[in-house]
């Protein structure tokens, strides 16, 4: 089984980075992976590399990605997001009529990620185009899947399950290099906080719910160990509390292990996330959890909470349990399960419906030929009628009209739609329909040329025959929008496959 993977991991630049080492790991249950990674970059690194045997890694510009064609007898095509990622590998597997899968690693679902940023409306336009087309999903928490069924209508027969890979049995025997209880003695509870300080993950809120902590615990600390661009805010934020010498700032730690291990609490504030890797490693480590409701944090056992109060009355809990807590066996597993589990996306994804532009945009397809169908045969009829026949032009467009309305109901009933219903139910309101589309083209001819275009181009910018023509064409294409779902909608049931 041969992979095509869409990324746009920057860190796949480098040669032996942690990106390159999973893909290998996932080229291993394959016959050949190809990831191609879709980068701003283009510098000198950005160079395709053929890793081994079975991993080729190609870069392309965003635009290049998504125009270039990749050769390689694919089985399926596999994408890291349903946003970017995802819209690259919709037109590669529909270009090489394969199927898709889209993997969804954030929560999507979650009002907080549509209000995060700008261009996250954006993303979740193209997830919402994408999804529902997609052969299969991979989701990395029942959360995601829940609201993916819920919110979204996506049928959950096609939707995996499979978390993140965290080494769980690592963060549980690891040795304790650093103790933050030595490291900081003047702390008797050490709540500690790991992430990228970002806005997403919400600090403040952490920051607040350790100042109601301090209430009750005033020799608690409180270890902050990440970077991002929210810090130095973070540091003032600090400082206005006058919490500085309860608060700690660290960089990033090559031993999150140690730092669990000998933290009183983990907790985690983010406003979403997709299945939320600390957490588990902290409940792997033996380190009791408090989070806000995001990600697996309910599914594996963390105490959830919301508000400053609310997290630091589960802290003062957590902090004083008897017992360390430990994750849920079905989010631990060991390597080669989990890559079994990886591998077995792959092949439900392979042995389904591929994409193929016909079975996606067949339909409007149909439609509109069916529809340009129609109206050759009453302009054909029209011509023929007057021509040869020297029939009133009333009477020819008369029955041009009739014998182009049977024409274009035919074949929507029977090519476009595929519908074996009641005929004469069915073309009794499609004639009822045409009439009334008769009347709402004129008034929207009559809008158009009366009022929009004047308001819009101003009174001399087009003629009267262009401007008549202009209003027929726009006319036109509402009408057949709207003609499109009353007939999907209220008139024609297609066949199910």
């Amino acid at each position: 089984m041969r992979v095509l993977m869409i990324s746009n991991d920057p860190t796949a630049l480098i040669p032996g980075s942690r990106v390159e080492s999973r893909w290998r790991e996932y080229a291993e249950i394959t016959d050949g992976l190809t990831v191609l990674v879709a980068t701003r970059f283009w510098w000198p690194l950005a160079k395709d590399r053929f890793v081994s045997d079975q991993l080729t890694i190609i870069f392309r510009g965003m635009w290049r990605a998504l125009l270039c064609k990749v050769e390689g007898g694919y089985d399926l095509v596999s994408a890291q997001t349903p946003f970017h990622d995802g819209l690259f590998g919709y037109v590669q597997a529909l270009r090489m009529k394969k199927p898709l899968q889209l993997q969804v690693h954030t929560d999507i679902i979650n009002l907080a990620f549509k209000q995060s940023h700008v261009r996250n409306r954006f993303y979740l336009l193209i997830a919402r185009f994408l999804l529902p087309r997609a052969t299969r999903i991979r989701a990395v928490s029942e959360k995601i899947k829940k609201g993916l069924i819920e919110k979204w209508g996506i049928t959950e027969s096609k939707i995996d399950v499979l978390p993140v890979f965290v080494d769980g049995e690592h963060f549980k025997n690891a040795p304790i290099s650093t103790n933050l209880h030595k490291k900081y003695p003047q702390f008797e509870k050490i709540v500690l906080m790991l992430s990228r300080i970002t806005k997403e993950k919400n600090i403040p809120l952490g920051i607040a719910a350790f100042r109601e902590l301090l209430k009750t615990h005033p020799k608690a600390g409180l270890i902050i160990v990440g970077s991002g661009a929210e810090r130095r805010r973070l540091e003032l934020l600090t400082t206005n509390y006058k919490l500085q010498t309860h608060v700690q700032f660290e960089d990033w730690t090559p031993d999150p292990a140690s730092y669990y291990k000998t933290a009183d609490c983990f907790l985690n504030t983010s406003n979403y996330e997709g299945y939320g890797m600390t957490i588990v490693e902290a409940l792997a480590a033996g380190c009791p959890v408090v989070s806000t409701d995001v990600g697996v944090a309910r599914e594996v056992g963390a105490a959830v909470a919301s508000g400053p109060s609310a997290l630091a009355d589960a802290l003062r809990v957590a902090m004083h349990k008897s017992n360390r807590n430990v994750v849920v066996a079905n989010m631990w597993v060991t390597k080669t399960e989990y890559l079994r589990q990886y591998h077995e996306t792959f092949i439900k994804t392979a042995s389904s419906q591929p994409l193929s532009f016909w079975s996606e945009y067949g339909l409007y397809v149909r439609f509109l030929l069916s529809g340009v169908s129609g109206a050759v045969v009453n302009l054909g009829l029209i011509y023929v009628c007057t021509k040869f026949l020297d029939l009133w032009y009333i009477s020819a467009a008369t029955i041009s009209f009739l014998f182009a309305f049977l024409v274009s109901f035919f074949l929507q009933k029977h090519w476009t739609f595929g519908d074996d219903g009641g005929t004469h139910r069915q073309i009794v309101l499609c004639f009822v329909i045409a009439l009334v589309n008769l009347g709402i083209n004129a008034i929207l001819v009559y809008f158009f040329v009366e009022s929009l275009f004047p308001a819009v181009l101003g009174n001399n910018i087009l003629s009267g025959p262009i401007l008549a023509t202009s209003a027929a064409f726009l006319s036109n294409a509402v009408l057949a929008i709207e003609s499109y779902f009353v007939y999907r909608l209220l008139i024609f049931r297609p066949k199910k496959q």
